[in-house]
This record gives C-alpha cells, sequence and structure tokens, in this order.
C-alpha cells in the first residue's frame, strides 16, 4: 500500500461526505467543503502513520464511523488502504477471534494462505481454534507506513 493510495481513499471518502453534509444543509458550500476534505485527508493520513496513539486511534475511529456508521466495516475492507492504515490503531479484545474465511477476506487472500500463514506462525490460534483477531490485525498493520 503506497501513501498516495491511502491519502487518495481517505480524501474521496471525506470528499463524499462533505458533498452528502452541503447537500443536505448548505450547496452553495459544496466547493469549500471539497476544498476542506482534501486538506482534512492530509491530516488524518499524517495522524493514521504517526506515532501518536491516541491521535491514530482517533483518526481511525472517524474514518469508520464516516464509512460504516455504527456498523462493522465489511471483511474485505480491511484490505484496502485505509483498512490497513485503521488496523495499525485496532486492539481487539483479548481472545477474540474470527473463522479462517472472515481472516482471509479481510487480509485478501485465500483460506488456504491463512492456513499456510498459521502453520509459519505469522497468524496465531486463538484459544477457541480460530484466528486470533489481533494477529489479523497486526499483520494488516504491518503492511502500512
Amino acid at each position: 500500500m503506497s501513501v498516495d493510495d491511502l491519502r487518495a481513499e481517505i480524501a474521496n471518502l471525506l470528499a463524499d461526505r462533505a458533498f452528502l453534509l452541503a447537500g443536505a444543509i448548505a450547496p452553495e458550500l459544496a466547493g469549500a467543503l471539497g476544498a476542506a476534505a482534501a486538506a482534512g485527508s492530509e491530516r488524518v493520513v499524517a495522524d493514521l502513520l504517526g506515532d501518536d496513539e491516541r491521535a491514530a486511534a482517533a483518526a481511525g475511529i472517524l474514518l469508520v464511523t464516516l464509512a460504516w456508521g455504527e456498523g462493522d466495516p465489511p471483511d474485505e475492507w480491511w484490505h484496502t488502504p485505509a483498512g490497513r492504515a485503521v488496523a495499525r490503531t485496532v486492539t481487539a479484545d483479548p481472545g477474540e477471534s474470527v473463522r479462517a474465511a472472515t481472516a482471509a477476506r479481510m487480509l485478501g487472500v485465500s483460506s488456504q494462505r491463512v492456513g499456510d500463514l498459521l502453520a509459519k506462525g505469522k497468524l496465531e490460534l486463538a484459544p477457541d481454534q480460530k484466528v486470533s483477531l489481533q494477529s489479523v490485525f497486526d499483520r494488516l498493520g504491518r503492511a502500512t507506513g
């Protein structure tokens, strides 16, 4: 994942939400909000990839909320540039796990590849013999920056 891809994905998300908001309350502000969205994407990327864990977590929460509201992102979103960057900021509950097929969708690989990663110790098994969700987030997060 390149930082340019991440920046573009976040700029598009912020611009889409800004235009929706402008259309609802003040259509004449659409241009200004679009420009502000581009500038805002720079700050969000800097926070996501920076060393300040609190700023990174806040930026991750902002992105997920803007994109998915109160719901969880689809599994496939996690292997997008924004999903990988947000994964750096996430801490799963201890013992939280996902099925191998879910881990595969999150990582953008096959279930067989997940099995290979488990066998090589690059993903961890949870106590329930499913894939540790934290190990999936850790693997996703290592692919950024």
